[in-house]
């Protein structure tokens, strides 16, 4: 069995090309028998693979004194193999009332961040982990139980990107590698006895709280009456969805990153024309991507309440999901969203109430969107700069400030030859989403309103607009935006 598991997940990494050659890979080692017996094998396999290994351990604070030898027998044992290993500790019980998860998802999540922080440390994006064909059947069955679409049966993938959490733009991803996904936890234990491996027992794994623990002791012994290979069984039906579901990904994966940890958007219109189908894999696949730690908490009751509700609600409405996801509605779009996420801040946007003045070829800046803006002036005979984003009429004394809007507030817009609108009416017809309509700057020259900062092309009042008289002042606008 040694030498044939071995061969195996290394015909496995080459043949899917899960690995790259000349790649330092982090090994998530717990001490356990699954990961030491990975450990163990991509350590006899590294030369062939052409590749280093770093040992990654943590210790959850979960189990004491018991957590923390775990953690040394990991240390030790790598290091008598020839293998650096990077050891750590997380407070899970803490984090998980932080986080707002339960014990499993925290423990998960914090055991991701700290083996994403450690191949940060040694320079790789490359991480790989001990899940196996049972884990693969434990997690399809309790997503059946806990209710699912045809995509909860697609289960774990050999090979998944998952993006960094540190906050850095753009977002950092990270290739997570399963490679005894295919294999059985039987034909691991024989591995382990063949080569004298002697892991680690760690008690949480019979404690019956945990729905896992009670579908590998109870449940699938029982199914296993029924056809002693259930296990191989329903792996076989978990490739069959993963291909089918592949096939149809280009159109099902309708959402895209609005911001790679925080957010996900789809033009609704597009959203509602594709298949029931597509719809529910676009969700579901979008929910993952922003719940990696717990994404089995959606259901099928879920997906379809929330497809109920991008069909029949209006703009504004909010849709709860579990895991502190939302589905909101905003005009043509439908944004999936954690709570946290931060406002969108495509255009600046006001952070105070009082007006803020605008000094002669100066700069403004708009601290909660991150923007900027300048103003130059220049002789009315010289060319526009290249960049402007807008240019107005200024007399010659004119006084520039920036404000939010106040009740009664009007305008005359450009093209509406001298008719006046109210700036509430011009947001709403504008599609200005109601949070932001009390944040979005209007420029004002000696308090009369000459312009509305929003999009490509501000709303000028008429009043101000550039006429290319002789001698008239012109003023030239830019809006930045730091990176």
């Amino acid at each position: 069995m040694g030498s044939e598991l071995e061969t195996a997940v290394k015909r496995l990494i080459q043949s899917r090309k899960l690995i790259r050659n000349g790649s330092r890979v982090i090994v998530g080692v717990s001490g356990g028998v699954d990961s030491l017996v990975l450990l163990h094998i991509l350590n006899r396999i590294k030369d062939e693979l052409e590749i280093a290994l770093h040992a990654a351990t943590l210790d959850h604070g979960l189990r004491g004194e018991a957590g923390a030898a775990d953690a040394q027998f990991v240390e030790d044992t790598a290091r008598a193999w020839g293998i650096p290993c990077t050891r750590g500790f997380a407070d899970v019980p803490t984090r998980a009332k932080e986080w707002k998860l339960g014990i499993e998802a925290a423990a998960r999540k914090a055991r991701y961040e700290f083996f994403k922080a450690t191949a940060d440390q040694q320079g790789t994006e490359t991480i790989t982990v001990a899940h196996n064909l049972d884990d693969q059947v434990e997690t399809v069955l309790m997503h059946l139980i806990r209710g699912t679409g045809v995509r909860g049966l697609v289960g774990m993938a050999l090979s998944t990107m998952q993006w960094g959490t540190d906050g850095r733009i753009p977002p950092k991803q990270y290739l997570i590698v399963r490679p005894l996904l295919e294999t059985t936890r039987a034909d691991i234990k024989v591995y382990a006895q063949e080569n004298g491996l002697t892991p680690r027992i760690d008690a949480t794994n019979t404690d019956p709280i945990y729905l896992r623990n009670r579908i590998r002791l109870e449940l699938i012994p029982l199914l296993k009456t029924y056809n002693p290979n259930v296990v191989q069984a329903i792996g076989r039906l978990t490739d069959i969805v993963i291909e089918d579901s592949t096939a149809h990904e280009g159109s099902s994966h309708f959402f895209h990153a609005g911001d790679a940890k925080m957010r996900r958007v789809v033009n609704r219109e597009t959203f509602l024309r594709g298949s029931r189908a597509n719809q529910r894999q676009a969700l579901f696949r979008a929910y993952g991507e922003l719940n990696e730690a717990d994404k089995a908490q959606i259901t099928y009751e879920h997906i379809e309440r929330a497809l109920a509700f991008a069909q029949e609600g209006v703009t504004g409405d909010i849709y709860q999901l579990p895991g502190r996801i939302r589905l909101r509605i905003e005009y043509e779009h439908l944004f999936l969203e954690r709570e946290d996420a931060p406002p969108i801040m495509l255009h600046p946007l006001l952070e105070g109430d009082k007006p803020i003045s605008i000094p002669p070829d100066g700069v403004v800046l708009f601290p909660l969107t991150g923007h900027s803006l300048r103003v130059y002036s220049l002789p009315w005979y010289e060319p526009a700069p290249s960049f402007t984003v807008m240019r107005l009429s200024v007399p010659e004394h004119g006084q520039l400030a920036l404000r939010a809007r106040q009740s009664g507030d009007t305008f005359q817009p450009l093209g509406m030859e001298g008719h006046t609108k109210s700036v509430r009416e011009w947001m709403i017809d504008h599609k200005v989403p109601a949070q932001y309509r009390d944040r979005v700057p209007l420029l004002l020259v000696n308090d009369q309103i000459a312009a509305i900062i929003w999009g490509e092309q501000w709303a000028i009042d008429q009043r101000f607009a550039v006429k290319g008289e002789r001698g008239e002042r012109v003023l030239y606008f830019r809006i930045q935006r730091s990176s």
